[in-house]
């Protein structure tokens, strides 16, 4: 109650007047402005944290085995003086384990279902309804349309633009306040949210300007808008306990497995670009060799024409590169990336339950950047 509160105000104002060495020992800073409970956050040390977090309690009542204990949030959600807090420490350096001790979990649930999930569920509302009103705007938006469907589509996408304008100042000010490389190197959820968001207001915005000065480009930023206004839905689908597993697995599958198959493929594709560059074309060029780098890359999915192979100069060398680039791409390297990604999804399926809390954690910490001191 009111109380219990002016008491723990009262306690931390006293320690803050005691001289550092009469302080206790965890509420001291190290070098790098971190509190103990911050550093055991840091590091991941479960124990540590725990142990500190039980020793910073302030106990009301007890009764028998039953405890009334309140826990200070000025080292575990907020350090005076500091960006972060023990809990953002936890959520930055992805110590997925830690997001499900009691006490953690407890502040994320409060955290949730005081703010941040009536804020998300809102926001979701806004962004189903603002993607409706701009997949209208596309489709229906044309010379050809009747009166009422131009007028239609001029409406919706006013309110867009308005939004995205809106939006836009948001993302700005978060910018401000993280730095440039707080903001676009985050990670999950708050990644997912920055980029996408970011993308859709420039893009759309854009898309008034080169409008307004008849631009052939106007449908090209229109596409980059309406590409990236649904892929931030991937950051709403990441709140959800249904999809939100699904949605990590998939990032973790473009991040890791499709990166390692791109950076072995490259090799592949240039080696027999240039051998069938070399057997197939006769001083074609640059524009000879992009065909042939097409070439391999649509024969990675049977898209090949087999006579150019046995009509060229060197019909027995061409078929062989042919079937083996077919072996080493085809049949292996895309069997591998599919038994690639089935291993990821068990190793993330184990752990659903905590990658999920890590995603709504960022969700959270997401939406607190964005709201403004008076909210």
């Amino acid at each position: 109650d009111e109380s219990d509160r002016e008491m723990g105000e009262r306690q931390r104002a006293a320690m803050e007047l005691l001289p550092v060495e009469d302080r206790p020992p965890w509420s001291r800073h190290n070098v790098l402005g971190l509190t103990p409970l911050c550093l055991a956050a840091s590091i991941g040390s479960t124990k540590m944290f725990s142990f500190l977090l039980e020793k910073t309690k302030i106990v009301q009542w007890t009764y028998g085995p039953v405890e009334c204990a309140l826990y200070p949030l000025l080292d575990l959600d907020l350090v005076k003086g500091q960006r972060n807090g023990a809990l953002e420490h936890i959520v930055q350096r992805e110590h997925t384990e830690m997001l499900l001790l009691p006490r953690v979990k407890t502040l994320l649930d409060h955290k949730w279902d005081r703010f941040a999930g009536p804020h998300f569920f809102r926001r979701f509302l806004v962004c189903v309804l603002l993607l409706a009103m701009l997949s209208v705007t596309v489709i229906v938006a044309n010379p050809e349309a009747p009166i009422w469907g131009q007028h239609t589509a001029l409406a919706s996408y006013s309110v867009v633009v308005c939004v995205a304008m809106y939006k836009l100042q948001r993302e700005v000010r978060e910018m401000w306040s993280e730095g440039l490389a707080g903001y676009f190197c985050a990670q999950g959820a708050a990644l997912v949210e920055n980029t996408a968001s970011f993308s859709f207001c420039l893009a759309t915005i854009a898309t008034v300007v080169l409008r307004a000065i008849a631009s052939e480009w106007v449908r090209a930023t229109l596409a980059v808008s309406v590409l990236a206004g649904w892929a931030y839905f991937f950051f709403f689908l990441l709140g959800f306990r249904k999809t939100g597993p699904f949605v990590v697995i998939m990032f973790k599958m473009l991040a890791n497995d499709i990166e390692l198959f791109c950076e072995i493929y490259v090799v592949f594709l240039m080696g027999f670009s240039l051998a069938f560059f070399c057997v197939l074309e006769d001083g074609s060029g640059v524009m000879g060799f992009a065909r042939r780098v097409h070439q391999c890359f649509m024969a990675m999915f049977g898209g090949f024409d087999f006579d150019e192979f046995l009509d060229s100069r060197f019909p027995t060398l061409s078929t062989v590169l042919l079937l083996f680039y077919i072996v080493c791409v085809t049949i292996m390297l895309l069997n591998l990336l599919i038994a690639q990604m089935a291993d990821t999804y068990s190793s993330v399926q184990e752990s659903s339950e905590q990658a999920w809390y890590l995603e709504r954690a960022r969700i959270i910490f997401s939406i607190e950047n964005e709201m403004s001191d008076e909210e």
